[in-house]
């Protein structure tokens, strides 16, 4: 009996990378940019009930930040710290576990309409990216506040 069940278990044990190396999602996956879409996804500011701004992607990420370059918990392992750069312009850094991730500086266009995000830093292979996203206002009159929809992605 003892027999039987270790020969069974050898008998699977082996067949399991087998199984695995058919699955067609294992292995390495490269970007096409030319065929890849990235616009359409969307975003929320708004004021918090503690006086904070609160972000909001309309899925799992939410958290609520002040503009005074404190660093705030944002999500998962990460952090973020944010900064006034002129009347209508931010910067932020996002880490992780106190790594940089990217620096972002986001500018608002002169009618209030149009947020641009630039994002820079360093990929995991120790390439840097510098990726730009031109978002629309889609509700809110002013600042940051309000629902954005992005229109124009380039990525690295």
């Amino acid at each position: 009996m003892k027999r039987l069940f270790l020969s069974c278990a050898l008998v699977i044990f082996a067949a399991v990378p087998a199984l695995a190396a058919d699955n067609p999602w294992v292995g390495t996956w490269k970007l096409d940019t030319a065929k890849s879409h990235f616009t359409g996804d969307t975003f929320t500011y708004s004021k918090a009930a503690n006086g904070m701004m609160h972000f909001s992607d309309g899925s799992t990420i939410s958290y609520d930040f002040g503009i005074d370059g404190k660093e705030y918990k944002a999500h998962d392992n990460r952090t973020v710290t944010w900064t006034a750069d002129g009347e209508n312009a931010w910067n932020s850094v996002i880490k992780a576990d106190g790594t940089v991730l990217a620096k972002s500086h986001r500018a608002l266009s002169s009618d209030g309409k149009t947020l641009t995000i630039t994002d820079t830093g360093t990929k995991p292979d120790g390439t840097s990216f510098h990726d730009v996203s031109i978002y629309t206002r889609e509700t809110g009159t002013r600042g940051l506040e309000g629902k954005w929809r992005s229109t124009k992605v380039t990525i690295s």
